[in-house]
């Protein structure tokens, strides 16, 4: 026979239901409900949200835990007359086409984990625009042959800075030892470095080093002038 509890009615098992029978079924279900709403709120308050929810994975937090979002692509561009690689003056600039080094590029920078994407134009203003368009693409270095504007840009030179953008400067020949009006870079002095004279391997060469900066084996975190002492 089950066994009587005082102050509450006696269950199958001789248990009290622990006061609910005398209770109104909505007001237990409503504290029930604030009780796990409060608990949500002391929880979501102490731990990094996502979408209201715990995140566990340090990938999938969002900006406002992470701090500033790390960019991880590469960009190489390349100016006026690199469209003809592969048949303008061969034995200045090679035999390669523009296609091959890009494709080279771009597995090179796979193979070290990271995404390279590539543009060209003969036009100043679409190369401005591209350098512009770099934070919106994630880019953290830009890799840039300019082509004749190394000499004459201004434009550019300025759109570089205007975006804090880590820069390696390519050029196939080695613009020093050719004639003098393409001794002047507007961009040099702005360059994390600046690879010339090995060809295509230049190209290599930069996408590696960019790779090792982004990895932060370079002291040099931003294009522009040292400054002032």
């Amino acid at each position: 026979m089950p066994r009587a509890i005082p102050g509450g009615r006696p269950s199958a098992l001789g248990i009290r239901a622990l006061g609910r029978s005398h209770e109104d079924p909505l007001r237990v279900r409503d504290k029930e409900s604030a009780l796990a709403s409060a608990r949500f709120q002391a929880f979501a308050t102490k731990t990094p949200r996502f979408l209201g929810i715990r995140v566990n994975s340090r990938a999938s937090l969002d900006s406002s835990t992470r701090g500033p979002f790390r960019m991880t692509r590469l960009l190489l561009l390349n100016g006026p007359n690199l469209n003809l690689l592969g048949t303008r003056e061969p034995g200045i600039y090679g035999a390669q086409t523009l296609a091959a080094i890009e494709q080279q590029a771009v597995q090179l920078a796979r193979d070290e984990g990271r995404e390279l994407v590539c543009f060209q134009s003969n036009a100043e203003h679409e190369l401005v625009a591209r350098i512009q368009q770099a934070a919106a693409d994630r880019i953290g270095v830009l890799i840039f042959n300019p082509g004749a504007f190394t000499h004459t840009s201004v434009a550019l030179r300025d759109a570089v800075l205007a975006m804090r953008l880590p820069m390696i400067e390519v050029h196939l020949s080695n613009p020093q030892a050719r004639e003098e009006f393409r001794r002047k870079s507007y961009f040099s002095d702005i360059a994390l470095g600046v690879i010339s004279g090995f060809g295509a391997l230049g190209y290599e060469l930069a996408v590696r080093a960019a790779c090792r900066h982004l990895a932060g084996g370079a002291a040099r975190t931003q294009a522009g002038p040292p400054a002032s002492p």
